[in-house]
């Protein structure tokens, strides 16, 4: 360290000492921050999880949490209980299972912020079982059983609130046919079934956001986009008397003006295309072809085809987004090299404009690559997937 006098060398040299040893001592030692770091990871990931929908193994990894951490005092653990309460309870019917760690909850945390949340869920569970058993224990065996049978879970449960409106789980039991729904892209069906969740006069101020988000990711998923920024906006409005609301309604709404720009580039790239196809089979002199004139195209038909069909048969098991956008683009690839090629070929050309004409080429094989993935909702798919990389840290598979 050049120019430092001997006493600030030693600080610095002690400051990055300090530095570089101390996370590894935290680990070596197991004290708290390392504990909490380490608490955190496990419990996002746990969240992760049931946000995808994997709600026995997000259950699982919190009820794993909650052994290794049973002589721990960290407060994230009071958070860990209450999700895992919420999803024995709601997601898998296992009232007992919610019963015991709700009433763990209030022991352990009286004065949490979640014990009045479990003291309203433990009333509801003492209702379900002195008014409705019956109702609730069909309710929970429909849970149990969904992954055994989706439709016929579906049907059951539809069944279950024709017959029993008001029972205690309704609210819940109304998300559940949302999401079902949602899972078949049947959006409007979705959307009714949570706007009879927000009927509930039992519904918890994050149950109440969940609802109203589900509206809004529904109506997007149906690129509905004014339906899904209003149903934004009323979780803003929810915002002022609601803290849960806040994070998702800000996300929606960005959502919503993200893809609003993605579909005015679609357009934009509509229109390019367009025009580039008229001008091009307007200006060729039809007359003048040949039939080696046509042919002629074969080389850079042959080549796109080969990487086409080399591409497809990598994407047979990824969905009919990814097959459809590499099949439509092959077509027009094909289609606008055949346009070209017989256009420059009929047709004289100087060198100036051949420079002109190959960067005008790059931008129209960009807006069609676009246009092809807005339409079959691979732009989309994408960009979701970049959202998520950004909040999560991996993409989604």
């Amino acid at each position: 360290m050049p120019n430092v006098s001997a006493h600030r060398r030693a600080i610095v040299t002690l400051l990055f000492a300090a530095i570089f040893t101390t996370p590894f001592a935290t680990l070596l030692t197991g004290t708290a921050w390392a504990s909490d770091a380490y608490l955190l990871d496990l419990y996002t990931g746990a969240v992760k999880l049931e946000h995808e929908g994997q709600t026995i193994e997000a259950a699982h990894r919190l009820d794993q949490i909650l052994l290794d951490y049973a002589d721990s005092d960290d407060p994230l653990l009071e958070s860990v209980l209450f999700r895992s309460a919420q999803i024995h309870g709601r997601e898998l019917g296992d009232f007992d299972g919610a019963r015991v760690r709700y009433e763990q909850l209030i022991e352990r945390y009286p004065n949490g912020r979640y014990a009045r949340r479990a003291k309203v869920a433990l009333a509801a569970l003492a209702d379900a079982d002195s008014g409705n058993a019956d109702v609730s224990r069909e309710y929970q065996s429909i849970l149990r059983h969904y992954q055994d049978d989706p439709d016929g879970a579906l049907s059951k449960m539809r069944a279950l609130i024709d017959a029993h409106p008001q029972f205690a789980e309704r609210a819940a039991a109304w998300m559940f046919v949302g999401d079902q729904h949602l899972r078949r892209d049947e959006f409007d069906q979705s959307v009714a079934a949570y706007e009879q969740a927000l009927l509930g006069d039992r519904l918890s101020d994050a149950d109440r956001v969940r609802a109203l988000t589900a509206i809004g990711d529904a109506l997007v998923e149906k690129r509905d986009l004014d339906a899904a920024e209003a149903a934004y906006r009323r979780l803003e409005a929810l915002a002022k008397t609601n803290r849960y609301a806040r994070t998702p309604a800000e996300t929606g709404l960005a959502r919503v003006r993200d893809l609003r720009v993605l579909r005015r580039i679609f357009q934009g790239g509509l229109v390019v295309v367009f025009l580039y196809t008229a001008v091009l089979l307007i200006g060729i002199p039809w007359r003048k072809v040949t039939w080696p004139m046509a042919l002629g195209v074969w080389p850079e038909a042959l080549t796109l085809s080969f990487i086409a069909l080399g591409v497809l048969s990598g994407l047979h098991d990824k969905g009919p987004i990814f097959v459809n956008s590499v099949t439509y683009l092959w077509i027009g690839g094909v289609f606008l090299m055949g346009c070209n090629n017989l256009y420059i070929q009929t047709r004289p050309i100087s060198k100036y404009s051949l420079l002109v004409f190959a960067p005008l080429v790059l931008v129209v094989v960009l807006a069609m690559c676009f246009a092809v993935y807005h339409s079959t909702d691979l732009a989309n798919l994408l960009w979701d997937s970049l959202r998520y990389e950004m909040q999560y840290g991996a993409l989604k598979s």
